[in-house]
Parts: C-alpha cells; sequence; structure tokens
C-alpha cells in the first residue's frame, strides 16, 4: 500500500465463503422469498396499464415466481461487481 500508494480489492466471487459479501443471512432467506414474492404478486396487480381480465391468479402467481427467481439469480451477478478490502489489527497481525 505504502510503495505502490494503491489499495486492492478482492473480487467477492474469488473467496473460498459463496456467502462472503452477501446481504442477509441463510436463516432467513426463506422469510426474506415469501416477503418479496408477495411484494411482486402485489405489484403484478396494481401494474398501471394490466387489464383485469389478465390477472388470473395463475398469471400472477407464475410473473411473481419469475421475479423472485430473477431477483435470486442477480445476487450471483452482484458477485462479480462486489469487491472487498479486508482489515484487521491486533497483537500478532498488522
Amino acid at each position: 500500500m505504502i510503495g505502490k500508494k494503491t489499495l486492492y480489492f478482492a473480487s467477492a466471487e474469488s473467496f473460498e465463503d459463496i456467502f462472503e459479501g452477501a446481504k442477509g443471512t441463510l436463516e432467513l432467506k426463506e422469510k426474506w422469498d415469501a416477503f418479496y414474492l408477495n411484494f411482486f404478486k402485489e405489484a403484478i396487480q396494481t401494474a398501471p396499464g394490466m387489464k383485469p381480465e389478465d390477472l388470473t391468479a395463475e398469471y400472477i402467481e407464475e410473473n411473481a415466481i419469475r421475479l423472485l427467481s430473477e431477483l435470486n439469480a442477480s445476487e450471483n451477478v452482484k458477485r462479480k461487481h462486489t469487491f472487498i478490502s479486508c482489515w484487521h489489527c491486533n497483537e500478532s497481525e498488522s
């Protein structure tokens, strides 16, 4: 750092731990998925320009699940664009 006057930031996907840089905890994933699924269902039903006759229960469910799947898949993409610099200081490390 001193010699090159730069900081190194490692890509989150370069870590062995697949949860490095993750948001939240695995224990709450089911609750968050349920929250977002309900959120997407409400958003689909209230989206501007939607025709009530198109809003079948099957259509709403299918598209809410699709949106949730896309949201979960985007987390893997975010790991490619997240960079981490870790610091630690104690008696035996600097």
